[in-house]
């Protein structure tokens, strides 16, 4: 097993490396990461280099702010984000880290914090 350390100025008191979703790293290269504490955005690692890329604020242009507990991959590895206290989901595309509200869920006031993708 290899592992990757965050960049120095990341980790705080209650910094913790968890809930990786590294099960499509293999089409681009990363292992994708959510927001933990110490850091304010999701992250992801190229584990070629083990260079570390900060996301930023995962926004769709036309919703809003979305920060999941766990931000599951798809085979492309794009990422798809529960919002946390709401009821809406985004995708954000692997390539580009752009960000897509999905809208609500189908089942009102079900409030997602993670998932997963069946293959």
């Amino acid at each position: 097993m290899k592992t990757y350390k965050v960049p120095e100025q990341w980790p705080g008191p209650n910094t913790k490396e968890s809930i990786v979703s590294p099960e499509h790293w293999h089409v681009d290269g990363y292992v994708w990461e959510p927001k933990q504490p110490g850091q304010t955005t999701p992250s992801r690692v190229n584990v070629k280099t083990g260079e570390w890329e900060n996301i930023g604020v995962l926004k769709a242009p036309k919703g809003p702010h979305h920060s999941g507990y766990d931000i599951p991959p798809e085979e492309q590895n794009n990422r798809y984000l529960p919002r946390i206290g709401g009821t809406r989901s985004a995708r954000s595309d692997a390539k580009t880290t752009d960000a897509a509200d999905l809208g609500p869920g189908p089942r009102p006031h079900a409030r997602p914090a993670g998932g997963h993708f069946l293959s």
